[in-house]
């Protein structure tokens, strides 16, 4: 009897032990996964803000120089 009972004892915290473990790893996992995705979203979404901001800055700076051509040339 005592023997069944230290075995169950035994067995229930190896079992609890190791579903805590597979538990906190499928956390960290899903965690990291959620954290790496959030990561690449925002740093694609900044690249793509730059993108934008600088070749709207060379067209601006494309057309600031044309309009200056022609208003030497006009002159």
């Amino acid at each position: 009897m005592i023997i069944i009972l230290v075995s169950n004892f035994i067995y229930s915290t190896v079992i609890a032990l190791m579903s805590n473990l597979i538990h906190s790893m499928i956390v960290i996992l899903v965690s990291n996964f959620i954290y790496s995705t959030v990561i690449a979203l925002m740093s694609n979404l900044i690249h793509s803000i730059i993108v934008t901001l600088m070749s709207n800055h060379n067209f601006y700076i494309i057309l600031d120089t044309y309009s200056n051509k022609k208003s030497f040339s006009n002159t």
